[in-house]
């Protein structure tokens, strides 16, 4: 699940101008890709390390509204699938959600947004913590 999240939202970056790969990987293209490297090695896997570069993206001023949308997507399915449980976790993402800026482009999509923000957090406040 993590891996795919991941891999979904680098995919959706790479359509932008600003994250497509040039001479040097956007530092949250990179941290996506640190993801994958980690899921790979499920023993050393910990939670705050696969939340924050979701919880980036959601706070980030320079992604547009489809790459925050999609973040607060995967942060939705990892929190339903509970993958993200713990008190300390559910809580750090929250505080990402409500900071969530992103670059306003399109009001339709806006709109979008910001009803995904809402999901996460009905998402997190109907889960076990």
């Amino acid at each position: 699940l993590l891996g795919s999240e991941a891999l979904a939202i680098i995919a959706i970056m790479r359509q932008n101008a600003r994250f497509q790969s040039g001479s040097a990987e956007h530092e949250l293209v990179t941290q996506l890709n640190g993801i994958r490297h980690h899921v790979k090695k499920p023993q050393t896997l910990k939670t705050g390390i696969f939340v924050a570069p979701f919880v980036d993206l959601i706070t980030s001023a320079e992604t547009p509204g489809r790459i925050t949308g999609a973040a607060l997507m995967a942060v939705d399915r990892l929190i339903r699938e509970g993958v993200v449980e713990e008190a300390g976790d559910l809580s750090f993402v929250l505080e990402g959600v409500l900071a969530c800026r992103f670059e306003q482009s399109d009001q339709a999509e806006d709109e979008k947004v910001i009803a995904i923000m809402l999901r996460v957090l009905v998402s997190a406040a109907e889960s076990r913590h």
